[in-house]
């Protein structure tokens, strides 16, 4: 949660929820049709950038964001696109399931992760 921000934050947990009951709809009816989250992680993106020119008035975490670029803790886009697609890929992503891509682990050239939530947690 970050202050000033509920509608964001509010909407990442709604977006959550949504996955965990269309995954489930999607179950029962036997569609074929497999849903599941993704938390990228902190992403170098447009969004980032407008932060960072925000007033720190305006925004009480403002120096964390100006910090995490300067410490070079953003992801490349790109980056993390092929991350997600090599998960994919690899089989790893389930139905319902709810991952954050700072969990994914690469050995021998495999990557793997496990859900933060799944269906069956509810």
């Amino acid at each position: 949660p970050y202050a000033g921000w509920a509608m964001y934050c509010g909407t990442k947990a709604a977006m959550d929820m949504m996955t965990l009951c269309a995954a489930m709809e999607q179950q029962a009816n036997h569609t074929g049709v497999e849903i599941c989250a993704v938390y990228p992680g902190k992403v170098d993106t447009g969004m980032q950038a407008s932060i960072r020119r925000t007033a720190p008035s305006l925004f009480p975490r403002h120096a964390d964001f100006i910090g995490a670029k300067v410490r070079g803790e953003l992801l490349a886009p790109k980056a993390v696109a092929r991350l997600i697609i090599d998960l994919y890929r690899q089989g790893q992503f389930k139905n319902g399931g709810i991952y954050d891509l700072r969990s994914a682990r690469t050995d021998r050239g495999r990557c793997t992760i496990e859900p933060a939530r799944t269906i069956g947690a509810f």
